[in-house]
């Protein structure tokens, strides 16, 4: 990384051999000399450790020219992030919401100011506020529910899919929609597949294998021989231009466009616009007449759900999708079906409440040694993380919140002494469990109180 620390503007190259373009870092929005040194202090440490991606970086460079235009606005200055108050970051939140439309955009904006100021604090740095002034959770503030808007994609526009990618010339828009359509891998990990990603198991079926960035850890999904033959075509394709361009990448071409390389990645962006036209071409409308409003990503959607309401195993689902915990996969389906909405009910953000331990792998059989019992024993439930071989936990004091935390009948008193502790006294009981805002308070609150409703429910069944 070659950049003049001075300039109000550093050009960082791609971090590849494949990206049409460079990242533009822009500072000049900052009026406080004091306070561009601490962004470009954020921005420098994190490019030269080379840990967080360049596109994310560029991301929250940009998303903080709207706190730039806030404290601008208002005639507020700022010598150094020391000077920032709670007050400050309530008045920009309802900057962002009155200034922008889209809540995910209020978010990065957001998240980028606190993402520099907790870098400074994690420093130690007198230069920085010695105390925490964010509130927790930046979606719930800004009207992001946790739920995919994400629509499923009907039967009747799947036909006309279907149809069109039948004569669909272009071999690697048509193999990306066809590998979304039938595994349900993100565009991300589409796109990351490499020369020899297909492999036989055992019995001679092809497996699928692609890196996950989302997950950061390697997926693998059975696929149909129809779709290995179009993958191979795929590969013989983009031979040569592999070759000419030193990658394993699948997924590469000839630039359309002028830029500054002849073969280039064939990335989101691009991808992203091929499906609009590939609508618009072959007049792919829904009932009522319009343009189909579907993504990529609305495969994805539309294989999880059909995999629930068939009746697959949330487990199963779980590991085709590539989720990190069961409560995306939870989210990830409108369930249609009675039953499956009942078992789903105790997929939330709280673990899963169950009526006894032998619920727990009831499904599977398992038998459940005593000393894992023992070694998984918390106050108010139990750990299964034991039970899958697994003895370092990264979320320590957030059992409430994992997907690996069961709690059960008999724990319904715990739980109700735990609430009655908690709102007896709410000062005495955040010191004792150093909690640090009454956000996260609220959130252990609300978790105990559906918790208590849950096991109530399950006593009377």
């Amino acid at each position: 990384m070659i950049v003049n620390y001075d300039d109000d503007i550093w050009r960082i190259p791609a971090t590849n051999n494949y990206s049409i373009t460079d990242y533009n870092f822009e500072f000049g929005r900052f009026k406080s000399p004091t306070l561009k040194m601490q962004v470009k202090d954020y921005m420098y440490a994190h490019l030269k450790r080379d840990v967080v991606e360049h596109s994310t970086l560029h991301r929250y460079c940009y998303s903080l020219q709207h706190f730039a235009n806030f404290i601008e606005s208002n005639e507020i200055w700022l010598s150094y992030f020391s000077e920032l108050t709670p007050l400050m970051i309530d008045q920009f939140i309802l900057y962002l919401k009155r200034e922008l439309k889209s809540p995910k955009t209020m978010v990065v904006a957001f998240s980028a100011l606190k993402s520099v100021v907790r870098f400074g604090q994690f420093l130690q740095s007198e230069k920085y506020p010695p105390m925490q002034i964010f509130p927790d959770s930046p979606c719930r503030i800004f009207g992001i529910e946790d739920t995919l808007t994400t629509k499923c994609i009907s039967n009747f526009v799947m036909i006309q899919i279907n149809q069109a990618l039948k004569k669909e010339q272009d071999i690697l828009l048509k193999t990306c929609l066809l590998i979304a359509k039938e595994t349900g891998l993100r565009l991300s990990e589409i796109l990351l597949l490499e020369e020899g990603c297909v492999m036989e198991d055992f019995l001679g079926s092809p497996i699928l294998f692609t890196f996950s960035p989302k997950i950061d850890d390697e997926r693998a999904v059975v696929i149909s021989t129809e779709l290995l033959k179009v993958v191979n075509e795929l590969n013989r394709y983009t031979k040569e231009f592999r070759k000419k361009n030193n990658t394993l990448l699948l997924f590469v071409r000839k630039a359309k466009k002028k830029c500054r390389k002849e073969i280039v990645q064939y990335n989101q962006s691009i991808a992203r616009s091929e499906l609009r036209d590939f609508k618009i071409r072959n007049k792919i409308v829904d009932e009522s007449g319009q343009i189909a409003d579907f993504t990529f990503h609305s495969f994805r959607h539309t294989l999880g759900t059909d995999m629930i309401n068939n009746g697959m195993s949330p487990i199963d689902v779980r590991s085709q999708l590539g989720h990190v915990s069961m409560h995306s996969t939870g989210i990830y389906a409108r369930v249609s079906n009675t039953s499956l909405q009942n078992e789903y009910a105790k997929l939330g953000f709280i673990g899963i409440s169950e009526k006894t331990l032998s619920d727990v792998y009831s499904i599977s059989e398992k038998v459940i040694a005593e000393e894992k019992k023992i070694q998984g024993a918390l106050p108010d439930g139990i750990c299964t993380k034991v039970f899958e071989g697994e003895t370092h936990c990264s979320k320590f004091n957030m059992c409430l919140f994992c997907d690996k935390y069961r709690t059960f009948i008999k724990d319904l008193p715990t739980h109700k002494e735990h609430l009655e502790r908690l709102r007896k006294d709410r000062i005495q009981y955040m010191s004792e469990m150093s909690i640090g805002n009454q956000e996260f308070l609220q959130r252990i609150e609300d978790a105990l109180v559906t918790i208590i409703e849950r096991l109530e429910t399950l006593a009377c069944t």
